[in-house]
C-alpha cells in the first residue's frame, strides 16, 4: 500500500503527477477531464479484486441541506424488505428482494467453484484458475450490493425530503444476533445481512440534507400490536392480532419505532393502511460528472506480471504497464488503459 498526501500530488496537462521520493522519478497517471480542477487531498495505491486501483480523495465544497422540515419519520430495516418508512400519515416499503438475489447468487457459485476446487491439488494451475473465478464472482457481487445499497438508500432519502422530515429514528440493529443461536440459514441470512453499510449511506445522505438521524432500540416493535398493546407472533409478511387488527409487518415495527420516540411506548402508534412498494430503480448514469458530485475516484490499471509479483515499484512503470514514463510526456492521457468509477 502506496500512500501520497496532497502536497505531493499536482495535475498537469491531464495527468496526476504523484512523487516518487527524493531522487526517484515521479509516477505519472492519466486523470479524467472533469476532475482536472478539483483539489485531490489524498490518493491511495491499493490492491482490490486481484487488481491494483489507485483511490483519490478529491476536495468537494458541502452541499446545502434542503430538508427544513419538523416532521418526525421512523425507519424499519429487514432483510427481506429492505426499509419500512412511515411518518403516521404514509408508508413506503423499498424492497430487498434484489439484494438477497445477489447474495443468493454469489453463495451458489461460490460452492460450486470450492466444490470442483476441492477436487484439485493446492497450488496447482487448475486450483489458481478456480481461484482467479471465485474472486471475480466476489467483486463483481459487491459491485452490485454497494451499488443496490445506494438506490436503496437514496430512495429513502428522498421519500423523507419529500415530505419535509427533518428528523428519522432508525431501528438500533448492531446487536440483533448478539448471543443468539439461529438455524444455519438463518444464521447465514443475518451474518451477510449489510445492514450497517446501509445505515450509514442513509445517514450522510440525510445529513447532507440537513436532517437529523437518531438511532433507537427497536425491541418488540414488529411484535406488539399498536391497537391493543400486547405481544403476538406474526407468521410471514402480514401483522395478525386477535383484536381484528391486520396490518404490514414491516410498517408496524416501523410505527411502533415511531411511537417509541413520540410517547415512549407502541401502544396507541398509527399504522396507516395505505403502503406504497418501492423497487430499486437502475438509474442511468451520465457519462460525465461534475467535480462536485464526486468524492471519490477509483483508477484501475493493466500492470505487467511482474509488477504484480513486486519486482517493480510504482514509480518505475506507467499507467499502462509499458514501463517508466517520461516527465516530458504530452498529449492527452490514453483513455483505453484505464475504467473510472465514482464511490458517491
Amino acid at each position: 500500500m502506496v500512500i501520497w498526501k496532497g502536497q505531493a500530488i499536482r495535475v498537469r496537462g491531464g495527468w496526476a503527477v504523484l512523487s516518487g521520493g527524493q531522487g526517484r522519478p515521479p509516477f505519472r497517471v492519466p486523470f479524467p477531464a472533469h476532475l482536472r480542477a478539483a483539489a485531490i487531498c489524498q490518493a491511495e495505491l491499493v490492491w482490490r479484486d486481484g487488481e491494483y486501483w489507485l483511490a483519490c480523495a478529491v476536495d468537494t465544497p458541502a452541499k446545502k441541506g434542503h430538508s427544513s422540515g419538523e416532521k418526525l419519520a421512523a425507519m424499519d430495516m429487514g432483510e427481506v424488505q429492505a426499509i419500512a418508512l412511515t411518518d403516521g400519515e404514509e408508508a413506503s416499503v423499498i424492497s430487498g428482494r434484489a439484494i438477497r438475489s445477489v447474495k443468493r447468487w454469489r453463495n451458489k457459485r461460490l460452492g460450486d467453484l470450492a466444490r470442483l476446487q476441492s477436487r484439485c491439488k493446492r497450488g496447482s494451475r487448475r486450483w489458481r484458475k478456480l481461484q482467479r473465478a471465485k474472486n471475480s464472482v466476489k467483486a463483481q457481487a459487491q459491485r452490485r450490493l454497494r451499488d443496490l445499497d445506494h438506490k436503496v438508500s437514496r430512495l429513502a432519502v428522498n421519500w423523507l425530503v419529500a415530505r419535509s422530515c427533518g428528523k428519522v429514528v432508525i431501528g438500533d440493529l448492531r446487536d440483533i444476533a448478539n448471543g443468539k443461536r439461529l438455524h444455519r440459514v438463518s444464521q447465514q441470512k443475518v451474518g451477510r445481512w449489510q445492514r450497517g453499510r446501509q445505515a450509514r449511506y442513509i445517514e450522510y445522505k440525510f445529513r447532507a440534507q440537513g436532517g437529523q438521524v437518531v438511532y433507537r432500540s427497536e425491541c418488540g416493535t414488529s411484535r406488539t400490536c399498536p391497537r391493543r398493546g400486547r405481544r403476538v407472533h406474526p407468521n410471514g409478511r402480514v401483522f395478525r392480532c386477535g383484536c381484528g387488527f391486520v396490518g404490514h409487518r414491516d410498517v408496524v415495527g416501523a410505527a411502533g419505532i415511531l411511537g417509541l420516540a413520540k410517547n415512549g411506548q407502541v401502544h396507541g402508534a398509527r399504522v396507516p393502511s395505505d403502503v406504497k412498494y418501492r423497487l430499486p430503480a437502475d438509474f442511468r448514469r451520465a457519462a460525465t460528472r461534475k467535480a462536485a458530485s464526486a468524492n471519490c475516484l477509483m483508477v484501475k490499471y493493466r500492470l505487467p506480471a511482474d509488477f504484480r509479483r513486486g519486482r517493480r515499484s510504482p514509480a518505475d512503470t506507467g499507467p499502462s504497464g509499458l514501463g517508466r514514463v517520461p516527465s516530458a510526456t504530452t498529449g492527452p492521457p490514453p483513455q483505453e488503459s484505464m475504467k473510472f468509477g465514482s464511490l458517491a
